[in-house]
């Protein structure tokens, strides 16, 4: 067991604990360069199949937490829509009805475990709808509202969206 989790076990302080977390963390994404997390083209692909079985198109937000993160859309699909998912988060938060959705979202879980958190949207006659339970719910691996559209926020707005927002 590494020096910080001998440390981390054998303090209360939940300050010192999350302090201890963070530097970790700090130390993983020093290697994001050096390490791939996932393999972008195995979720792309996966996401291609994905896309056949929703009637509109499938609009994946993935991240793992020490990594970038990456957006995935049909080639014909403007990136705008990307925003789109982002005002519908933010205006409706959470939505656990979709569970066709969340079906994806727990295979990709399943099939790519480099991958910690995952929003699944459909875009279809200029609606997007995504599953997204509320947050204190422990399978989305999301902590707030803000931390999904963050997500998405990151892939579709940043400087270095282009790099971040993939087609399929």
């Amino acid at each position: 067991m590494g020096e910080w989790m001998e440390e981390y076990a054998a303090t209360d302080d939940l300050n010192r604990k999350y302090g201890l977390l963070r530097e970790e963390i700090t130390k993983l994404r020093g290697q994001r360069e050096d390490i791939e997390f996932f393999d972008p083209d195995a979720v792309r692909d996966d996401v291609r199949r994905w896309n056949r079985t929703v009637s509109g198109d499938l609009i994946v937000f993935v991240a793992n937490d020490f990594g970038l993160p990456k957006a995935y859309r049909p080639r014909n699909l403007d990136k705008g829509v990307q925003d789109e998912i982002r005002q519908a988060v933010l205006q409706n938060k959470y939505d656990d009805t979709n569970e066709d959705l969340n079906e994806i979202r727990r295979e990709l879980l399943d099939e790519h475990p480099g991958i910690h958190k995952v929003i699944v949207a459909e875009y279809e006659n200029g609606e997007p709808r995504y599953h997204l339970p509320e947050g204190s719910n422990e399978t989305t691996n999301f902590i707030t509202v803000r931390e999904i559209a963050g997500l998405i926020d990151y892939t579709t707005n940043s400087f270095q969206s282009n790099d971040q927002s993939a087609t399929y």
